[in-house]
């Protein structure tokens, strides 16, 4: 299920470049704003999707400068593990070299994914202590459109 957005990020999101439409998810790079937006349309993304998409990404970004990373996950109800851990310690790390500084998420309104993404978080702080995986390195957002004000 696809979630209702705003008229404007329905607007922005139309006027930018569909550069990836999986299954579960489709990227958008809004040129003018320098910013890829990860929207995920289903309720779980499998891990070996979430690697080819966030692998793209990055490979996209190598030949467009972007400064904003927008990951709206307000359709998923679960998430792997792995993918959390692929995220935060090999693909964030390298967008930052790309010069990616700028990172907001749009999370579900639901409690057991938040409780579960707290506990998981947990578990990788104690992996790797020195990694930032919260405020202020990712903004949690409400909706695409907070993303631009």
């Amino acid at each position: 299920m696809i979630p209702i957005m705003s008229k404007i990020s329905y607007t922005l999101l139309h006027e930018a470049e569909l550069f990836i439409a999986t299954r579960h998810a489709h990227v958008y790079w809004i040129e003018n704003q320098k910013a890829i937006v990860c929207q995920a349309i289903t309720d779980y993304i499998p891990h070996q999707e979430f690697q080819y998409i966030f692998n793209e990404i990055l490979e996209f970004a190598t030949e467009n400068p972007t400064e904003m990373f927008i990951f709206d996950k307000s359709a998923l109800v679960t998430f792997h593990q792995d993918s959390v851990r692929f995220f935060y310690f090999d693909w964030k790390p390298k967008m930052e070299k790309l010069g990616t500084k700028i990172y907001k998420h749009i999370l579900p309104n639901n409690r057991t994914f938040k409780v579960s993404l707290d506990v998981t978080k947990d578990i990788l702080r104690k992996e790797k202590p020195e990694i930032c995986i919260d405020v202020p390195c990712i903004e949690y957002i409400e909706s695409i459109d907070e993303a631009f004000h």
